[in-house]
């Protein structure tokens, strides 16, 4: 089932765009301010509602769509939803309710947004939870949309479950990365382009009812890696209600189990063999620029950092002394990391002066007789 709603949550459904569909009928009739604060706004006021529910049966039947998504659900009351839920049967809804998440006076998402996730869970609630009624997870949302930027440690709640819909009601739960407006043109609170398949390793192994992006997926060239890791879900069998058992949460390192089948891990931290589980065994990483971009993206979240705790043991140029000069031996050669491993080799200088600053990796050879790769940055 799961797999099947991460397909049918890439359609849209927009009820009453056209009046012809629905056998001429004006389905928006009459607008009261008052009726709009109290009691969920003009979209009460609907007209021809056995006209509409004909159409979206005729869409199931004759048509084959077999969900509905309900857009900007929070400007109608859940008893209008419920009754297009009731009356159409469909095997699959969400609804669309975008609200504010709680931001601090950083400007970034307090830890606690409980407040936010329950007002998503009163829809589903009141919509009816035995059915197919489920939202958008808009709490996950925003929380993975600051977290992926060196601030892992916001992915696990205060009472240590994911912080978002899905450590509450994960089978109600609609994960995602980016959707139409969020992201694409509208770009309205975009997930941080670099680190988009960071987004997906997370919500495409976590429960929850997990959304593929169209642009990200046929746009983007991302149709590879986000196949590899729908792949994965489906080959362990993760769906809308696994266990996630959520192992590490520091600002380099997320580390979660899923259902004993599969760990994730996302952020740069890579010394992390004490923290898995017997019986797991890491898999082999394919090695590409693209990875290496990632991984120094996250060395880029230095410059949120003070000048104080970046130079904090550092030594300045100005201050070393003149080595004497010797001749050393050669070196040794260079062992081969382990099956299934890699070492990438990082370093970097400033300048105090102007803060001017350079990066660079390198990649070791797979065999002491091969030739690095450098990366300049």
């Amino acid at each position: 089932m799961a797999n099947k709603h991460l397909s049918l949550s890439l359609f849209l459904v927009l009820l009453g765009l056209s009046a012809s569909l629905a056998s001429g009928q004006v389905l928006f009739q009459g607008f009261n301010w008052e009726s709009w604060k109290h009691n969920g706004g003009w979209y009460n006021f609907l007209m021809g509602k056995k006209e509409l529910v004909e159409w979206l049966n005729w869409l199931k039947t004759d048509i084959g769509f077999d969900g509905w998504r309900f857009d900007f659900a929070k400007g109608y009351s859940a008893d209008v939803a419920k009754i297009y839920i009731d009356r159409s049967e469909p095997g699959f809804a969400v609804a669309e309710i975008w609200t504010s998440l709680a931001y601090g006076g950083d400007g970034k998402p307090n830890l606690n947004q409980d407040q936010h996730r329950q007002e998503l869970v009163n829809w589903v609630d009141k919509v009816g939870g035995k059915g197919p009624a489920t939202t958008f997870d808009f709490t996950t949302k925003g929380i993975l949309n600051v977290a992926v930027e060196g601030e892992l440690w916001r992915l696990r709640g205060t009472d240590g479950k994911a912080p978002g819909m899905i450590g509450w009601w994960p089978a109600k739960a609609v994960t995602f990365v980016d959707n139409h407006d969020t992201g694409s043109t509208q770009h309205m609170w975009p997930f941080p382009s670099d680190r988009v398949m960071q987004g997906y390793a997370y919500i495409l192994t976590h429960p929850g009812t997990p959304c593929i992006f169209y642009d990200h997926f046929f746009d983007w060239g991302l149709k590879e890696e986000i196949d590899r890791l729908v792949s994965i879900r489906t080959r362990h069998g993760i769906h809308s209600e696994s266990k996630l058992q959520i192992i590490e949460a520091d600002a380099d390192l997320y580390l979660a189990e899923i259902d004993g089948k599969v760990i994730v891990k996302l952020g740069p931290r890579y010394d992390v063999g004490h923290l898995i589980p017997g019986g797991f065994k890491v898999a082999p990483v394919d090695i590409t620029v693209d990875f290496l971009v990632s991984y120094m993206n996250f060395i880029c979240d230095a410059k949120k950092l003070s000048t104080e705790e970046i130079l904090k043991g550092k030594m300045p140029v100005a201050d070393w002394a003149l080595p004497e000069v010797r001749i050393n031996p050669a070196p040794k050669p260079w062992p081969p990391p382990t099956t299934n491993f890699v070492a990438l080799l990082v370093d970097g200088s400033f300048t105090i002066d102007s803060g001017a600053a350079t990066i660079g990796m390198i990649l070791p050879p797979c065999k002491s007789e091969d030739e690095g790769h450098p990366l300049y940055f």
